[in-house]
Formats: structure tokens, sequence, C-alpha cells
């Protein structure tokens, strides 16, 4: 039993996950204690409103066509694992250059044109005041992002660890203050963005500090040399996988947001905040299961550059299987505890809530297991067909989900956004997986 236990901790990849999950316990405790305050403190109409404002934005960054983070966190894998400096390089100067061009285009035009959208679409420009504030944050999240990616694809699991701790902290901080001293919208969005570029500033000093230590390969470029290789480096031939990984998280997106914006339209801002504070609970309850999702996105793209497809089937399946009997335990526990938590800790305003909660239950059980898909069909080239899966959900979605919302107003939206997930990872298995099996087939004759 003993040597059993040492063999298994003597495994990076179980090492890693351990450490990734330490960290979201602690994440996880943490945003939950900021959202009961910030919930409490703002109540359905404040925090509607900054529901509404980020599901708002969210559409706006549809126009991202680049992909350059998920195609950045790919690309970069497979040249470390093949060992394949000039590629590491080439991956970093043109997805940094493609991502930063874009997202500074994008934070313009949702600066300079979201209060008049906002004052068609709601009947009052407040949404899109407050959409503009969470552009100027979104400037500095894609800067953290980047830096999280690099630490990922290389599989610093320790540090990205600590820095996730480190992030969320500095988020408590400045949500609860906020929430204290001035319980509005517009206060959470100020300190949204002081908490965004206080991470960026975080997230770079511990780069610099760990390349300095030895963290990344030889040669690993330093933040200034990233930027000069940056502005020098074409972008031609690295557009098209972007695109589509653009394409695909984009279409991911609307699965929730859609949902969320018809949910304000048709049945009111209220009705909205039930809903995202459902989504809330998910993702917070979801944090539990999601260190090992997170390797997986490290680990996969490494092991299609080495060309080890038998090691990565067995592994992807045993994953799949930890991540089912995880999210049943999770998210069962939270539909149960769910009714007698919410209306004692947040008020009874809060009520309507709880029937959004449950069901969007089945919604983060599909996505904890579904998620490990996405690593695998990027890796493989597959993401034509999983763009194809989406579409196909999407639309169905809307056909019925409309109409559950005119009926049901939050619950109805909630069903939508379960329905539409469960469908796109339904469709995207059928079509993704039996590509991995032909690989591992292939590798053992």
């Amino acid at each position: 039993m003993m040597a059993a236990a040492r063999a298994l901790f003597a495994r990076q990849f179980v090492r890693d996950t351990l450490v990734l999950q330490a960290a979201r316990v602690i994440s996880t405790i943490l945003s939950a204690v900021t959202s009961l305050i910030v919930w409490r403190a703002l109540g359905p109409a404040q925090f509607g409103a900054y529901a509404l404002a980020e599901s708002f934005f969210a559409l706006w960054t549809q126009l991202d066509l680049t992909g350059a983070a998920a195609a950045l966190y790919t690309r970069l894998g497979i040249a470390i694992g093949a060992r394949d400096d000039r590629a590491m390089r080439a991956a970093l100067g043109a997805y940094l250059k493609i991502g930063a061009g874009v997202t500074l285009v994008i934070a313009a035009l949702v600066i300079g044109s979201s209060v008049p959208v906002a004052a068609a679409l709601y009947g009052d420009g407040q949404i899109g005041v407050l959409a503009a504030g969470l552009a100027a944050a979104w400037i500095a999240d894609v800067g953290y992002g980047c830096v999280l990616t690099i630490f990922g694809a290389a599989r610093r699991m320790d540090t990205l660890a600590l820095l996730s701790v480190l992030n969320q902290i500095v988020l408590t901080a400045c949500f609860i203050s906020a929430a204290v001293f001035d319980p509005t919208a517009g206060s959470l969005v100020v300190a949204r963005v002081v908490y965004a570029y206080s991470t960026l500033i975080l997230a770079l000093v511990m780069f610099e500090s760990g390349r300095r230590r030895g963290m990344f390969p030889a040669g690993f470029p330093g933040i200034r040399e990233m930027i000069q290789t940056a502005i020098r480096a074409p972008v031609r031939g690295y557009w098209r996988f972007g695109a589509a990984n653009a394409i695909d998280k984009n279409l991911s997106g609307l699965f929730v947001q859609l949902p969320l914006q018809l949910v304000g339209v048709i049945a009111g801002a209220s009705a909205a905040s039930y809903v995202s504070l459902a989504l809330s609970a998910i993702t917070n309850a979801g944090i539990l299961t999601s260190a090992v999702f997170e390797n997986v996105q490290a680990v996969v793209p490494q092991a299609v550059g080495r060309g080890d497809f038998v090691r990565l089937r067995r592994n992807i399946a045993r994953v799949m299987i930890v991540l089912g009997v995880g999210a049943l335990g999770v998210y069962g526990a939270l539909a149960l505890v769910a009714p007698f938590v919410i209306p004692p800790l947040l008020g009874e305003e809060w009520t309507p809530a709880v029937p959004a909660l449950v069901v969007l239950t089945v919604y983060g059980g599909v996505t904890a297991v579904g998620g490990v898909l996405g690593p695998l069909y990027r890796a493989f080239g597959r993401i034509r067909a999983a763009i194809a899966a989406k579409i196909i959900a999407l639309l169905a979605a809307c056909v019925v989900g409309v109409p559950w919302i005119v009926l049901d107003g939050a619950v109805g939206g909630a069903r939508m956004i379960a329905f539409g997930l469960s469908l796109s990872v339904l469709i995207t298995a059928v079509w993704v997986l039996p590509n991995l099996w032909k690989r591992n087939q292939t590798q053992t004759e």
C-alpha cells in the first residue's frame, strides 16, 4: 500500500494536480466569502446591473477572433515538449503581437461606443458606462492571462498555484472594500480596475523572478525581449489556428452570455442577477474540480509534441472518470444544500436564485467532464469539428430557450444554459474522441 502511494505521488501529474487543488480550495473559500458579502451588500438590483454590464462587455469581446491565449498555450506547450526553441520564440512573439493589438482595439471600441448601444438596448446608458470601465480592466486581464499561460505551458504549476491564491487575495480585498464603503455597481467596477492592474504587476514580477531562477527552458526570453520579439514577429501562419481557437472560445461564452442577456431583456435586471448568482456559485464549486482540468491543458500539448498517444489515451480516460465522480459529489451536494443556505446567508430577496442554481448544477457537472475535450481537439487540430458542434447546440438552445425564459425567467435561462452546453459536449465527444483512439491504435500496432 505504501509503495503504491509513493509511486502515485512520484508522478508529476499527480503532484501538480494536488498543488493546484490546494490553491483552488483556498481560492474557493476566499471567493465564496467575497461573493456572500458583495451579494448581500449590493442586493439584486445593484448586483444585477453589474452582472448585466459584465455580460454586455463579454459580448463585445466576441469580436476578438485571435484566440491568442488558447493558441499560445497549445503551440508553446508543443514547442516545449519537442524542445524546439525556435518554435517557442515564434509562438510567443506572434501571439503576443496579435493578442495585444486586437485587445487594445476592442477596448477602445467599447469605451467609445458602449454607452449609446446600452442606452438603445436597455433604455439607460448606465450599463454602458460600467462596461467601459470593465474594458479598461480587461487590458490588464489579458496581460495577466498571458503570464498564466506561460507558467502553465511550462508546467510550473507550483508558481501558478501561488499566483492564483495571491490573485484571489487581491480580488477579495478590492471587492470587499468596495462593498463596504460604497455598495454600488460602479464601485465594483472601480475595484475591478484596481484589482486587474495590481495582479498584472504581481504576475510580471513573479515571471521575471522565476526566469532568473531557471524555471523555464534555457534561453526563454524575458519581458523586454518578448516585447521586442513581438514587434518584429511575423503573424502569417498563426492567424488561422488562433482564429479557430477564438471562434471556439467565443461560441463557448455565448452559451452563458446570450441566455443571461435574454433574461435581462425579457425578465429584468433582478432576474438576471439570480442567474448570475447561480453561475457564480457553480464557478466557485467548480474550482474544486478545476485543478485536474488545468493540469490537462499543460499535459496534452506536450504529450502530442512527444507523440505519446498510448499514455495520453490511458490518462485521459482516467481523468474523465475522476472528474465525473468528483462533479457528481460536488454539484449534487450543492443542489441539496442551496435551498437551506442561500436565504439565511443572503436574505429572502435572493430566494428566487435557488431554483436556477439547482438547474445549473447540471451545467457545472457537464462542464467539469467536458472541459477535458478542449485541449484534445486543439492539439489534434479538430477545432472545426468542435465549432460545428457548438453552432448546432447553440441554435438548438435558442429555439427551446427563449420560450423557457418567457415562461420561467431566471429558471428558464438556467435551463437554456444547461441544455446548450450538455448538447455541445455530447456532440463534441462523439466527433473528437475517436481521433485519439485511432492514433492510439496506430501507435500500438
